[in-house]
């Protein structure tokens, strides 16, 4: 015991011997001593209490007790006796094991929300592929016109092709990434395909898209695809949450720091309680659930002002 004694609070015997008990449990922990030493005078026995003590060299252990009352020869309690279970692995094990769950309910999170803007994202190809469907079944279509309808739908499909890559990379889902593919390309190719993607519900409300763009061009090192689906939520939030007729407004210009692109719309506009919510996941104004067709909450809704995204380049 006194091996025992030594090893997890480095006193000798000699050391503690005659000493107040009061030089190994700290000053916070001394009302639970008081109250546990009632206990024992009671006649009560203590098992597996879980409180601290001070090492020789002022570590503070936690340590797993049991007290029992020692009776004389009359039965009258005239001490106790301890006996202290040092619970220090015990106690890293168990914080792992928090660790290791809090990390685990962490991923989960992640993939949820990695799952949710897939679900999102995946959604706005089928509105333009559905169009030039309709576009290239139309009696008195032009070549030109079925041309068109074919190469959009190409378009589209690649982009769905890339957003299933997407989910089904496990190590993309668990990490809730989306890996973005760089390239050299054209401010105005980026913009046509977001365009092209909310061409369908842009025309079924009758909405008017302005357009006030740079006239040289403008090359970007940029993933097309990623920033495609940016600007086409944008111009997908800016027509579902305007009335049938409204005012759609893309511009971009040139600035010193990279490229802005603006939407503006005059749409139902965002209240001011809603502004610190604008970009938490699952999270929708009351008067846009009647217009949010189905949508999950993970888009950008900026309206009635200017939606701003900077692009280097």
């Amino acid at each position: 015991m006194e091996r025992r004694c030594h090893a997890a609070l480095r006193y000798t015997a000699e050391e503690v011997i005659g000493k107040p008990i009061t030089i190994i449990i700290p000053p916070s922990f001394m009302k639970k001593n008081t109250a546990s030493w009632r206990s024992c005078k009671r006649g009560e026995r203590i098992d597996h209490f879980e409180t601290t003590r001070v090492t020789r060299d002022g570590r503070r252990i936690p340590i797993s007790l049991s007290v029992s009352p020692v009776r004389d020869s009359r039965g009258v309690v005239v001490g106790a006796s301890k006996v202290a279970r040092d619970i220090s692995e015990r106690k890293r094990a168990e914080q792992a094991l928090r660790e290791s769950e809090q990390a685990l309910r962490e991923a989960d999170r992640r993939k949820d929300e990695f799952l949710a803007l897939l679900a999102h994202e995946l959604r706005n190809p089928l509105a333009p592929i559905r169009y030039a469907l309709a576009t290239s079944r139309k009696a008195g279509r032009t070549l030109e016109q079925q041309k068109r309808a074919e190469e959009v739908i190409e378009r589209q499909v690649a982009h769905m092709s890339r957003l299933l890559d997407d989910l089904l990379d496990v190590s993309r889902v668990t990490h809730g990434t989306l890996q973005l593919k760089k390239s050299r390309t054209e401010l105005t190719l980026v913009l046509g395909a977001a365009i092209e993607a909310a061409r369908p519900i842009l025309d079924s409300k009758h909405h008017t898209l302005s357009l006030d763009l740079p006239k040289q061009t403008v090359r970007l090192e940029a993933d097309p695809v990623r920033l495609a689906q940016v600007f086409s939520n944008l111009l997908i939030n800016a027509a579902k949450y305007t009335d049938a007729g409204g005012s759609i407004e893309l511009r971009a210009t040139c600035e010193a720091s990279g490229v802005v692109v603006a939407v503006r719309d005059n749409g139902m506009g965002i209240s001011a309680d809603m502004m610190p919510r604008l970009f938490t996941l699952f999270s929708q104004a009351h008067t846009a659930l009647v217009r949010s067709e189905g949508g999950l909450g993970v888009g950008w809704r900026w309206r009635g002002d200017s939606s701003r995204c900077t692009v280097g380049g």
